[in-house]
C-alpha cells in the first residue's frame, strides 16, 4: 500500500510525461498484485468458489482500473493548478471528486450483487468489507501526502491528519471511561 505514496509522489517530480505514465502503470501494476495477495488470504474461499469469484473479481478489476484512472487524472489536475487555484478550479475539482467516489461506491454495489448471486451474501460482505478497508488506507495514505489549501497559505495534510487521528483516539479513551466530552481538534500537549 506504501507504494501508492511513491505513485503520486511521482507524478510530481517525475521530468516526461512518457517516464511519468510509465512508472505509474508499474507501480499500479505492482499495486494490484499486493491487493490480489492480500484479498486471496483474506477470503479465504471454499473449494468450487475460487473459479466463479477470480472470474466476477477480474472484471470488476477491469472496470475500476477506469476509475483509478480518472483519479490519477484528477490529481494530476490537482497539481498543476496547485499554486494558482482559484473557486472555479476548487469548484470543478470538487465536483469531479465527488463524480469519481459515486461511481467508485456504484461499482462496488453492481459487483456486489453480482458475488451474491453468483456465489452467496456471505462471500459478497466478506469482499465489501476487504475492497473497502483496502481503498479506505490507501485513500489515507495518498490524503496524507496531499497538500490542503488554507487561508494564508498552505497546511500539510499530515499535521491535520496526526491530530484528527489523535483527537479520535483520545474520544474513544473517554467513552471507554465514561467521560462523553467532545474531542478538541488541533490541540497540542504540553508537559
Amino acid at each position: 500500500m506504501k507504494k501508492m505514496l511513491l505513485v503520486f509522489a511521482m507524478l510530481f517530480v517525475a521530468k516526461t510525461a512518457y517516464g511519468q505514465e510509465q512508472y505509474v502503470e508499474l507501480l499500479k501494476s505492482d499495486i494490484k498484485t499486493q491487493k490480489i495477495a492480500v484479498i486471496t488470504e483474506a477470503m479465504a474461499l471454499e473449494e468450487g468458489q475460487s473459479e466463479p469469484f477470480w472470474k466476477i473479481y477480474r472484471d470488476y478489476d477491469y472496470e475500476l482500473s477506469a476509475i483509478v484512472d480518472q483519479r490519477i487524472a484528477l490529481i494530476k489536475d490537482y497539481a498543476a493548478s496547485f499554486s494558482g487555484m482559484t473557486d472555479e478550479k476548487a469548484a470543478e475539482l470538487a465536483k469531479n471528486s465527488f463524480k469519481i467516489e459515486s461511481e467508485r461506491a456504484d461499482l462496488r454495489q453492481k459487483y456486489y450483487k453480482q458475488f451474491a448471486k453468483d456465489l452467496s451474501p456471505l462471500v459478497g460482505a466478506r469482499w465489501l468489507m476487504i475492497e473497502r478497508t483496502i481503498n479506505t488506507l490507501m485513500d489515507l495514505q495518498i490524503a496524507a501526502e496531499m497538500p490542503l489549501i488554507q487561508e494564508g497559505g498552505l497546511v500539510s495534510s499530515r499535521l491535520f491528519i496526526a491530530n484528527a487521528t489523535l483527537a479520535g483516539r483520545s474520544a474513544r479513551r473517554r467513552m471507554y471511561h465514561g467521560n462523553q466530552k467532545a474531542p478538541k481538534l488541533m490541540r497540542t500537549r504540553t508537559r
